[in-house]
């Protein structure tokens, strides 16, 4: 029975497992920081274990083109034909990262969702997936078909005169500005940072940890920073929600949504009311059901599926 190598990269964790149709090793996590390249953590993986994988499916935060995946947020690049001369692989697959974690959506039970809104999903319609991390991740599926997407580079369109204050900033610094700036760890720290600066206070930061202690300490500027975060999160879902209809369910996934204090502070948030700030189509998107995945690594679930098919 072949082991088949799965890996779930993203712009800040490389996540490992072996799969041979029946079980699936537990999921060992490298931070990507510490290395140089894709293939040094990738070598570093296969000498802690005892198998040898024969095929090899990756799913990777970016772009894939010829056989070649270009991630969004690293300065790297992994190529099919060298994996294969390299590590002996006999079938290497490359997938976008949101193509399994749609693919792990469609296997998801009622015990892995919290409701957001109390409609009825339209199985009929298509399905939205959003998931703010280390970038800006989405997908919609319709008909069991997952279909890719790259709309978190689309350009912020901010509603309040708040939220334009921040845009004006991070213009400066920032051109274009797309969503993935202010939805994603970066983008928090950014939009903290235009606070501080709008305030005249004279404080900065540099990592989402750090944001997220002060958050813990009630600090008025870290729980406003999330406040934003989680209103650009609405209207980025409601732009989408209406370029395709999203009545089948608007999923949101990731960490930083999946944290019990973050979720808590979500619960208080204006999402829902910058989600239907559309006009004439208010009414409609308060029909959308929305759902919180409570699931961590979905993108396994995906992997899996696919090896099953290899």
């Amino acid at each position: 029975m072949p082991n088949i190598l799965l890996a779930d990269v993203g712009g800040t964790n490389a996540r490992f497992a072996l799969y041979n149709h029946t079980r699936m090793t537990s999921i060992k996590i490298f931070n990507n920081r510490d290395y140089t390249s894709f293939h040094e953590i990738l070598t570093t993986y296969l000498g802690s274990i005892s198998q040898t994988p024969t095929d090899f499916i990756l799913g990777g935060a970016g772009i894939i083109q010829k056989n070649i995946l270009y991630f969004s947020n690293l300065n790297w690049k992994i190529n099919t034909k060298e994996l294969k001369k390299e590590f002996h692989f006999k079938n290497v697959l490359l997938v976008n990262d949101f193509v399994l974690q749609g693919l792990g959506l469609l296997k998801l039970k009622k015990k892995d969702l919290l409701p957001l809104s109390n409609q009825k999903v339209d199985s009929s319609q298509p399905i939205l997936l959003i998931g703010p991390g280390t970038g800006l991740g989405c997908c919609f599926i319709h008909n069991g078909k997952i279909l890719e997407s790259e709309a978190g580079h689309t350009t912020l369109s901010p509603i309040s005169p708040l939220q334009h204050k921040i845009a004006a900033i991070l213009s400066k610094k920032i051109m274009p500005l797309s969503f993935e700036r202010v939805l994603s760890g970066s983008g928090l720290i950014n939009i903290y940072n235009a606070l501080a600066q709008i305030n005249k206070i004279k404080s900065s930061i540099q990592s989402t940890e750090e944001l997220y202690r002060l958050a813990l300490q009630k600090n008025t500027l870290a729980l406003e920073s999330y406040q934003l975060f989680f209103e650009f999160l609405g209207i980025f879902a409601g732009n989408l929600a209406l370029s395709l209809k999203t009545g089948g369910g608007i999923y949101l996934t990731g960490s930083i949504l999946q944290d019990k204090y973050i979720l808590e502070l979500f619960k208080k948030s204006q999402f829902m009311f910058y989600f239907t700030q559309k006009g004439r189509f208010e009414s409609y998107l308060k029909t959308m059901p929305i759902f919180l995945v409570l699931k961590a690594h979905m993108a396994f679930d995906g992997l899996k599926y696919l090896a099953q098919r290899l």
